[in-house]
This record gives structure tokens, C-alpha cells and sequence, in this order.
């Protein structure tokens, strides 16, 4: 996957980790870091270095700057929780159900 962003008229690059969170920014005619950051384990970024405001971050996904929460794709999760701030929309099939064929 191959993302960027351009920022006072320089195109960076953007890197990613194995768990597609965007851990830093690159220039991408100089090579040269430009913003880095550095997620714990429940994606609270505990380190960051430059001044980039881009809201991504933690697997690869939008997060709100005012309240830092992270936008899943289907509910918010909050890295400072360790949490979703919702309950799944979709209920899993009952217990045994999968088994369950006609045959």
C-alpha cells in the first residue's frame, strides 16, 4: 500500500508498520523523516516527533483529533480506554448455528 500527503506544498511519503499503523512521514525527493510516531500496544501513541497534524495512525485508521478516539470503520474505540465505545452492530450467529446444515 502506497499512501502520501502534501504539506506546505512538499509531497511526503507515509510509512507503515506491520499492523498498518502510519509511523512516520518522508520527504519524498530528499528521503529525509519529517513527523514520526509510536503507538503502544492498544494504539495510545505514546511518542511522536515533528509537528504533523495528520489524523491517522493506529492500523491505518482516522483519528479524531479533539478526542482522540479512533474511527474502526463500524464504531469508535478508544486507545486511552483499551475499548470500543459501542457494542457491535452485528450479532454473531447463536452457538452451534455454523454446524447447523441442511443436508
Amino acid at each position: 500500500m502506497c499512501l502520501g500527503v502534501a504539506k506546505a506544498g512538499v509531497n511526503y511519503g507515509a510509512g507503515l508498520n506491520s499492523h498498518k499503523d502510519l509511523t512516520h512521514l518522508y520527504n519524498t525527493v530528499t528521503g529525509q523523516l519529517s513527523d514520526s510516531g509510536v503507538f503502544d500496544p492498544w494504539g495510545l501513541r505514546v511518542g511522536t516527533t515533528g509537528s504533523s497534524s495528520i489524523n491517522f495512525g493506529f492500523q491505518g485508521n482516522y483519528t479524531d483529533p479533539v478526542t482522540n478516539q479512533v474511527w474502526t470503520g463500524t464504531r469508535w474505540y478508544s486507545a486511552a480506554n483499551a475499548q470500543f465505545l459501542s457494542r457491535d452492530i452485528i450479532d454473531p450467529p447463536p452457538l452451534g448455528a455454523a454446524n447447523n446444515r441442511l443436508r
